[in-house]
């Protein structure tokens, strides 16, 4: 007896459905995340130079998707830097004109050593701020005058005045998923632009589209991950915060975090920095009033005292946002 054929065998239209899905799968337009050159980042070893101090901000992010994570932070500190700091977003992009004395002259140029000053590096992302220089403009402007805008323009003698970045990338010295960005102002404190950017009402959008990154700590001062250092750099902040005589008394707590060093120990270091806040102050590791945070990845310790750490989820973006919203999520480090 003859098998009966079945309906798809005769009409053949499960060969078809599959070839119409490979042809829409082909045709179908893919969504690109954006993507950063990591060799536009500056090493690890010049994040703590003698006698130039940094700060900025630790980012944490998904492992294998540094180049995506690079790309979003930058867009995001963009971002608010345009919304809370716009004068200094216009200082970045529109450099003061050189005067007269300098002759076309760069800052290094005027230095008494002679040494040249720190070239910025390429291009971060698409977003990022773009440099400007006044022998640009000052081309334009002879253009309009002239009603010339065609042919070569001759070559100047003068050296291309250039504008620092606003913002820098940082190696973390062969650590997966964890940079460092710097802040090159020093009218932008990093704690109280963390602060702005994690109360802002539009944060949660934001944050959903930043979704390969995960931490964003803010760091008061950079110092070389040793016990001397730290302690050094972290008794020069305390001041600032804690009062020696005050009617005020604050509860406080020192967390420290460490990736990729075996040099440096826990317990001195916190031990230290608590008895050098004035004793007027207590600790409460529970429900502190501020958080001195040190923070050590490979070479490098980043220091901060912060009223935000727990309230922001330790500066994760997700979680902060998640809270926000009134949804959940599951805390990312």
């Amino acid at each position: 007896m003859k098998r009966e054929r079945s309906e798809t065998e005769l009409t053949g239209t499960d060969s078809v459905d599959k070839k119409v899905g490979k042809a829409e799968q082909k045709t179908t337009p893919t969504t690109k995340r954006p993507r950063l050159d990591r060799s536009s980042l500056k090493k690890h070893a010049t994040l703590f130079n003698r006698g130039q101090a940094r700060h900025g901000f630790v980012v944490t992010c998904a492992v294998h998707r540094e180049n995506h994570a690079l790309a979003q932070v930058l867009q995001l500190l963009n971002h608010y830097a345009r919304k809370f700091y716009p004068e200094e977003v216009e200082r970045h992009l529109n450099p003061p004109a050189p005067t007269e004395g300098d002759a076309g002259g760069t800052a290094a140029d005027a230095r008494p050593d002679g040494t040249a000053a720190e070239e910025p590096s390429s291009a971060d992302s698409a977003e990022t701020l773009k440099l400007a220089d006044s022998n640009t403009a000052a081309a334009a402007d002879s253009k309009e005058e002239t009603g010339t805008s065609h042919g070569p323009t001759p070559p100047s003698d003068k050296p291309r005045e250039r504008a620092p970045k606003l913002f820098n990338i940082f190696d973390s010295g062969g650590i997966s998923g964890l940079f460092f960005v710097s802040v090159n102002s020093p009218d932008i404190r990093p704690v109280e632009f963390a602060h702005r950017i994690f109360t802002d009402p539009d944060f949660p959008q934001q944050a959903a589209h930043s979704d390969a990154c995960h931490r964003l700590v803010p760091i008061e001062r950079v110092c070389a991950a040793s016990e001397a250092d730290i302690v050094s750099a972290a008794q020069a902040m305390l001041p600032d915060h804690f009062p020696s005589e005050t009617d005020a008394p604050l509860k406080f707590a020192v967390v420290f975090d460490k990736r990729n060093n075996d040099r440096v120990e826990r317990m001195p270091v916190v031990s230290q920095i608590a008895a050098s806040v004035p004793p007027v102050h207590s600790v409460d590791l529970s429900t502190p009033h501020k958080v001195v945070l040190v923070y050590i990845f490979k070479s490098a310790c980043g220091l901060s005292v912060t009223s935000d750490y727990h309230a922001f989820a330790k500066y994760n973006l997700h979680s902060t946002a998640a809270r926000r919203s009134g949804s959940t999520t599951m805390t990312t480090n």
